[in-house]
């Protein structure tokens, strides 16, 4: 944590250098970033890359309490700082989540919700570290890496053992509300795979699916027209489908 904000003041004089030259507006709006997760069987530890926009909304910056000479990018620091423990809830926990369709005969509205499968992780947890941050259109960049305990090596071992659904999904959160954003992006894109998934598994539309899933593979997190995009790849557990007792 304290590593990546040591070393920004150090490359402060080439962002502003480049800020000069460069035009906001032509910075590529549908980039796409590419993290990457380590192998933990051989590392010990889950290793993603995670970036923040340098260019938040005024209205963000405002809402900010922050006193910091380097404010123009501490918001991003702490953008990554508050998703880093999220995203690594959805990898090494899981999410549990309860999925109520949209049923318009039976006047019932499309219901979900999901919480972190075991105990949260703070942001001040100290298995999470902070690697070579750099700027890149018009972005802060940082590796993230959580070292893992062996409870944590053997319950993800364990999930790769057993032969789970894999199940996809896209969502998009507005990019003006910052990691709020980001979350709901990430929220739909678990809300749309786990409807997809109900409908291959449920002929008729059930009352409510329970299950569990977690996040495989890489997170892909990019900007499209002014929202976030975040595309997921999740193995899902089917606990229980409640179906509608009567018409």
């Amino acid at each position: 944590m304290e590593s990546m904000e040591k070393q920004l003041p150090q490359i402060r004089f080439f962002l502003f250098a480049i800020l000069l030259f460069i035009v906001p507006n032509l910075f590529a709006q549908n980039s796409t970033s590419q993290p990457q997760m380590s192998s933990y069987t051989q590392t010990g530890k889950i290793r993603i890359q995670m970036w923040s926009l340098l260019e938040q909304d005024p209205k963000l910056l405002q809402e900010t309490e922050n006193t910091n000479e380097n404010l123009f990018f501490s918001y991003s620091v702490n953008e990554i700082k508050n998703l880093a423990p999220f995203v690594f809830e959805g990898i090494i926990h899981g999410w549990k989540f309860s999925y109520t369709p949209y049923d318009k005969t039976r006047n019932v509205n499309e219901y979900f919700e999901y919480s972190v499968d075991g105990l949260s992780i703070s942001k001040n947890d100290k298995n999470i570290s902070y690697k070579n941050p750099y700027f890149q259109d018009n972005k802060l960049y940082c590796w993230v890496e959580y070292h893992l305990s062996k409870e944590m090596v053997n319950k993800l071992n364990h999930s790769k053992s057993i032969v789970f659904k894999k199940i996809s999904g896209k969502g998009k959160g507005r990019v003006s509300e910052g990691e709020e954003g980001i979350k709901k992006a990430f929220s739909e894109a678990l809300k749309n795979a786990v409807r997809n998934h109900g409908r291959d598994i449920s002929k008729n539309k059930p009352k409510e699916i329970l299950g569990t899933v977690k996040i495989t593979g890489n997170p892909r997190v990019y900007i499209d027209s002014g929202f976030y995009v975040v595309d997921l790849d999740f193995f899902v557990e089917v606990d229980k489908i409640v179906q509608y007792t009567s018409f």
